[in-house]
């Protein structure tokens, strides 16, 4: 094999991050994983950069985040260690769960308040 160095073919990245080749292949479209370089048969190479922004990508879709919404953190990334910003985004992975919990909660109250006010309804409709 004609590898560079540390390099990953798409399959190996697909392997290794857990995101499949059609997908990869998307991102690579939309700009939001750069390619490293290419083997002597033309094929595509990706770096440890490229595993990091499709582990913020997986990251932040598990979480309910549109690509429109990740592509600006993919760009703010540039230059900067993904370590950090993967970092951040578990923070802001824990604070949406939070905030799904705080909703279920929310919503089962008005559930009860929803019933209890259909019984005072046919309470004083009968009086």
């Amino acid at each position: 094999m004609d590898h560079t160095e540390g390099m990953l073919m798409i399959s190996e990245l697909a392997a290794t991050t857990g995101v499949s080749v059609h997908a990869i292949r998307s991102y690579l479209a939309e700009g939001l994983i750069p390619r490293a370089g290419k083997t002597d048969g033309g094929f595509g190479l990706f770096d440890r950069n490229a595993v990091e922004r499709l582990s913020i990508i997986r990251l932040t879709r598990q979480a309910g985040l549109p690509l429109q919404a990740i592509r600006p953190l993919l760009h703010a990334m540039n230059g900067k260690d993904a370590i950090v910003v993967a970092t951040s985004i578990e923070e802001v992975e824990r604070i949406l769960q939070q905030c799904r919990q705080q909703l279920a909660a929310l919503s089962a109250q008005i559930l009860v308040l929803r019933d209890t006010a259909s019984d005072d309804l046919r309470r004083l409709e009968r009086a």
